[in-house]
């Protein structure tokens, strides 16, 4: 968990992207990463019900639609996942791109969709890893959709990136994240990155 912080409360269009390792993928909706309140509204990567990778929002007010990639992540094999949303076009893309190739299964999926509201991130909730933010009761938070698997170079934008960019900020060592060099690969949007979190995270089993 990351407590709320001004830097997230303000975020308006953003990416979201790390490297899983599903253990068990098709076992029902799991949180990736999130700031999620059910009241207040937010957004969610996730695991979906079938197994694929999704980006759930939702404004507070009722709404909350999900676009998913529509392909099942294979059990036990490293994905690059991200997802984004442009606040100026409403658009949402959602990546999955495995780091081995599987020549006879549909592995890699992109897609992009158009959604009608605008998620809420001045929500209050905590950035959460693993599982989304349900309540607190007393000192105690409460948290649902808990994610079988490993997670890794979490990676928290402000603005949605290119293809090309996407693809060179999971490769870049944590420490080059700093670069700001014209020859950097990620030297363009280096200036966009909110959050950086580079610990594995090891869910049950």
């Amino acid at each position: 968990m990351v407590a709320d912080d001004p830097k997230l409360a303000r975020l308006s269009s953003f990416q979201v992207q790390a490297m899983v390792w599903p253990t068990l993928p098709a076992r029902g909706a799991q949180g990736l990463i999130a700031k999620w309140s059910p009241d207040q509204g937010g957004f969610a990567l996730i695991i979906d019900e079938t197994g694929a990778p999704a980006l759930r929002l939702s404004d507070g007010a009722g709404g909350a639609p999900t676009v998913s990639s529509g392909t099942p992540l294979i059990a036990r094999e490293w994905y690059r996942i991200a997802a984004s949303y442009d606040a100026e076009s409403n658009t949402v893309v959602v990546r999955q791109h495995p780091l081995f190739d599987h020549p006879k299964v549909a592995a890699a999926a992109r897609v992009e969709a158009r959604i009608d509201l605008t998620p809420r991130l001045d929500n209050g909730a905590p950035l959460t890893i693993g599982a989304w933010f349900e309540r607190i009761e007393g000192d105690r938070l409460v948290t649902s959709g808990h994610y079988d698997g490993k997670i890794d170079g979490l990676r928290l934008l402000r603005r949605p990136l290119s293809d090309p960019e996407t693809a060179a900020l999971a490769v870049a060592p944590t420490p080059h994240l700093a670069a700001t060099g014209l020859a950097s690969p990620i030297a363009a949007f280096v200036s966009d990155i909110v959050a950086v979190i580079c610990s594995p995270q090891t869910g049950p089993g």
